[in-house]
């Protein structure tokens, strides 16, 4: 069973660890994920409120919803 999973770093230097980590966790790969999980949720009555492209070394992009009672969330 694969498993997603969001990982938080407290760091000194967030750029230099950014690019350590970004090579394993950016790419249109990952998108193109987010935007198949956003379509599949937008079929069960979620609602795609935002994309925010990536930026990298510091922002992956992620995609903000919410459900159908209008409760915010992120994909990513």
């Amino acid at each position: 069973m694969r498993r997603r999973v969001q990982v938080t770093f407290d760091c000194h230097d967030p750029v230099k660890t950014a690019r350590f980590w970004a090579p394993g966790l950016e790419g249109e790969e990952r998108m193109e994920a987010l935007e198949a999980e956003c379509v599949r949720l937008s079929e069960l009555g979620g609602h795609r409120l935002r994309r925010v492209a990536p930026d990298p070394p510091m922002e992956q992009g992620f995609i903000i919803m919410a459900d159908p009672e209008g409760n915010e969330f992120c994909l990513d």
